[in-house]
């Protein structure tokens, strides 16, 4: 064994440096022997019981101890090995170590995030990239220290570091949400290349204006006349290509352009566009082109891509967009928007222009669209300064051709609709939104974006001066969609309200009337109803055959109690729940546990909220021989007043009403998740919510099968206050939570439960995630809608496992009908001839809806399957592409 044990851990060695990567190493080394709960206390010495299992488990224990002291020791260094001498206790020596050095972590973390939010910029010593690249290195260290750092805060450093060279660049900032930190990097080096570019500019007109001096003092000693002449040709050949006759050529950097008016070409080799009145010169050309040149230096990122530059436009700000626009005498193919037709007919085929210089995508073919709205405020900034405002905006969806695999891709992209517009592609939203990587042919004839994650090669072919791609569209597919009002006291809505409860009991309830509330139709009293939530959930095998054993008859004659666990943790740190049932009535409770603890604390509040609330004692306490059960506080607890018997090991047959209980619990719990698609984090919630239902559903288990309510208090239970869980909620903000008058005095939630202490609904907040008891008068519901479970999850875990303020937004929340997942319902004995007669009615009809939203990603785009009843035909029915 020593050995082996110096063998194996020989390469782990801490120096009193990285503290974290030492703690990994030894977690992976002990966890691999079985040492690691040890180390951190999760793992305790048996108690000596006198049998031979128990000394066994003892001898191993003292053998891990004595490997875990020797692998501590062995990879320490010596000066740490000396600090924790005096310390004889292994877990004694891991704690001084945690506290010594991840305090000391902690506290450089600290600095380092100080340092990141104190960074600054030097334009004089260092470039933007070198700024970034430093910026980039803090976070870097940071990550290593297993600090997490968002893009966000790293967006906000750079913009808060910059000096008043980029104060303008910093302000077009508004909303730091709506941008990522690739598009910060690429506009700040951008911005700085334009900057160094108009300096160059300046310098070289500088040097011009000093070679003018020169030339014009070198004559000093020559006659008036000829200085004035010298002067004067100087001065109207500015602009001349030449040295002529006796005199240099000029440099290139100091030539400028007659079509621009920028230096560095000549008119012939310029890429601006030609304009018409280049073609009769003149001084009414060279005076525009003079204006151009300083409309340049006035601002100089005015050409950049993506730069914004806020306009008023009808008392509204809006973002105008840098496009570039290619004009030519003869109009190219893709200006008109061909559009030809699949052999099909399913589909057509439309060219794109691959555009480099665009922010954004412009489709001038309505019928590409998938989706369209008129929400749309984007300015389009042409290069000659014309603005033209997008009418509308939406998603355009085509397939186009692998050049690998030669095989059809779909892709999906957000664009904006100019009637009769050229097609624009975007070279920058393509990279941004799909990761597609642009590369050019050697000939500059083919251009490649390629996927390097999704493996798509997508080629564009030079044509007329543009690069352009035909893609396929399919046809726009009508979808009817009518929305009814269904009756608010159905078969269903009860089998939601009452957590998925058995149809046939549901039935019994309203017939017998055995609570108060519920009502069914004469059509519901027949129906036979089917859920697709509880098959999914309810599943399970053939059970055993049914016995007849003697029950209690009487409340708290007999609890039984079980422990349960389940991985998911929940808000408050929950990962078991400890069940208690009435044998008596069927009454049942739970209590969510974090550890196995602290089940006789919970066992004591319940016995002291019996006595308190029905004047008795519990006379039998029943479970299995669980150690949570079987110590020496729960005989102290039961002393005197309570019995406490077991099962025989490995025979829940004998326990087996609590058995089932558990099944029928997490059933209801796993149908109720998933009718509403809430995250696993709410199990406790739903645990409660379920229990609560539980006790106002008639039971087998009581005479006449009274609800165990009933069976527990002498009275109907009313069943008027139950609603769906998961359903959207609004509720009352009162006015000291309110910011102004003008502040909504509602909140949107969900609800996850009824309040135990008062006489309300426990709400989960959509804004904050904080759950909070309201009032029912104080609370409207909404028990058809709920929220995708995208946004619950988002908030849930930035509210209790990343402990920061959420970031997700109220005013746009993603509602979904409730259930989630439906399947259509057919009636029995349905007669076909009805469609055809004349005077009759439909009766029902089954339609799927494909519902697209604008701005959503892809997976918040779902099939929904709608049951449709059109005996209210009429302006319900509505068109939607």
């Amino acid at each position: 064994m020593e050995g082996q044990r110096v063998d194996t851990i020989r390469s782990l060695k801490f120096d009193g440096k990285n503290f974290l990567a030492y703690k990994e190493g030894l977690k992976a080394a002990l966890c691999a022997r079985k040492c690691w709960k040890i180390l951190i206390g999760r793992e305790t010495k048996p108690e000596k019981d006198g049998t031979r299992a128990t000394k066994q488990k003892r001898k191993e224990y003292r053998n891990k101890v004595l490997l875990l002291n020797d692998i501590l020791t062995n990879t320490l260094d010596d000066g740490t090995r000396v600090r924790l001498a005096h310390l004889k206790n292994p877990q004694a020596k891991w704690a001084a170590l945690v506290d010594d050095f991840e305090k000391k972590s902690f506290a450089v973390g600290l600095f380092k995030r100080r340092e990141l939010l104190n960074v600054e910029f030097d334009p004089e010593n260092e470039s933007i990239r070198d700024y970034i690249h430093r910026v980039e290195a803090i976070r870097q260290e940071l990550t290593l220290m297993h600090e997490d750092v968002s893009d966000r805060e790293v967006i906000t450093a750079l913009l808060t570091g910059l000096g008043e060279t980029y104060e303008s660049m910093v302000e077009t900032f508004d909303n730091l949400d709506d941008i990522s930190l690739q598009q910060v990097k690429i506009k700040l080096t951008s911005r700085e290349e334009r900057l160094n570019q108009a300096k160059a500019v300046i310098e070289a007109k500088a040097r011009k204006k000093g070679n003018f001096q020169a030339g014009n003092g070198a004559a000093q000693f020559g006659s008036t006349q000829s200085d004035d002449k010298s002067v004067s040709f100087v001065n109207k050949r500015k602009r001349g290509r030449g040295g002529g006759k006796g005199q240099p050529k000029r440099p290139r950097s100091e030539i400028d352009c007659y079509n621009c008016g920028k230096l560095g070409h000549y008119a012939y080799e310029c890429r601006h566009p030609r304009k018409d009145n280049q073609q009769q010169g003149g001084k009414q050309n060279r005076s525009k082109s003079k204006v151009k040149k300083q409309q340049d230096d006035d601002d100089t990122c005015e050409d950049l891509p993506g730069f914004y530059k806020p306009t008023k436009s009808g008392g509204k700000k809006t973002k105008p967009v840098t496009m570039i626009e290619v004009v030519e005498d003869k109009p190219l193919p893709c200006f008109a928007n061909p559009r030809q037709e699949n052999e099909s007919g399913k589909s057509f085929y439309v060219p794109f222009v691959l555009d480099n210089a665009s922010g954004v995508n412009i489709c001038g073919c309505r019928e590409a669209f998938v989706s369209l709205t008129s929400d749309c405020d984007t300015v389009m900034r042409w290069f000659e300064n014309t603005c033209k405002k997008a009418q509308m905006k939406g998603l355009v969806k085509f397939a186009v051709v692998d050049a690998t695999t030669k095989k059809k891709v779909w892709i999906t992209v957000e664009a904006l609709f100019v009637e009769g517009a050229t097609n624009l592609l975007s070279q920058r939203t393509l990279y941004e939104d799909h990761n597609f990587c642009a590369q050019t042919s050697e000939d500059q004839e083919v251009t490649t974006l390629s996927n390097q994650v999704k493996h798509i090669t997508w080629e564009f072919d030079m044509v007329n001066g543009l690069y352009q791609t035909m893609v396929e569209i399919p046809h726009s597919q009508l979808a009817v969609l009518q929305t009814t009002v269904q009756p608010a006291r159905s078969l269903r809505l009860w089998h939601h309200r009452l957590a998925h409860a058995n149809w046939q009991v549901i039935r019994e309830m309203a017939s017998k009337e055995l609570v108060r509330g519920l009502e069914l139709s004469k059509e519901d009293q027949r129906k036979k109803g089917q859920c697709f939530n509880c098959d999914m959930a309810k599943m399970k095998r053939m059970s055993f055959h049914l016995k007849n054993p003697s029950r209690a008859t009487n409340p708290f004659d007999k609890v039984l109690m079980d422990l349960s666990f389940i991985q998911e943790t929940t808000m408050e740190g929950h990962t078991m729940y400890l069940h208690l049932l009435d044998e008596g009535s069927r009454y049942q409770w739970v209590y969510g546990q974090k550890t196995k603890e602290e089940t006789v604390n919970n066992l004591k509040c319940f016995r002291d909220m019996v006595r308190a609330k029905h004047q008795t004692v519990v006379k039998t306490f029943h479970s299995d021989q669980g150690t949570e059960f079987l110590n020496q506080a729960m005989k102290e607890m039961c002393a005197g007043e309570t019995i406490q018997i077991f099962s025989h090991p490995h025979s829940p047959e004998e326990v087996c009403l609590i058995e089932k209980a558990h099944g029928a619990l997490m059933d209801k719990v796993r149908s109720v998740l998933f009718s509403c698609g809430l995250p696993g984090m709410l199990w406790g919630e739903a645990a409660r919510y379920v229990i609560e239902t539980i006790n106002r559903t008639s039971s087998k288990g009581n005479a006449e099968k009274v609800t165990p309510h009933e069976k527990m208090f002498g009275s109907k239970p009313s069943v008027r206050h139950l609603k769906p869980f998961g359903c959207l909620a609004v509720k009352f903000v009162d006015k000291a939570y309110r910011k102004d008058k003008l502040s909504v005095k509602g909140a949107p939630s969900l609800m996850v439960g009824y309040a135990t202490q008062t006489k309300g609904y426990r709400l989960l907040d959509l804004t904050t995630g904080v759950i909070s008891e309201y009032r029912h008068e104080n609370v409207k519901f909404y028990e058809e809608t709920t929220v995708d479970r995208w946004y619950v999850e988002k908030l849930l875990n930035e509210v209790y496992r990343m402990r920061r303020r959420p970031s997700v937004d109220c005013t746009k929340l993603p509602l979904v009908p409730l259930s989630i997942v439906a399947v259509c319902e057919q009636r029995e004995g349905q007669d076909n001839d009805m469609l055809s007669g004349q005077g009759r009615e439909i009766d029902e009809i089954v339609v799927i809806w494909c519902k697209r939203r604008m701005g959503l990603h892809r997976h918040q785009i779902q099939k929904r399957v709608l049951k449709i009843n059109l005996r209210h035909v009429g302006n319900d029915i509505y068109l939607s592409k």
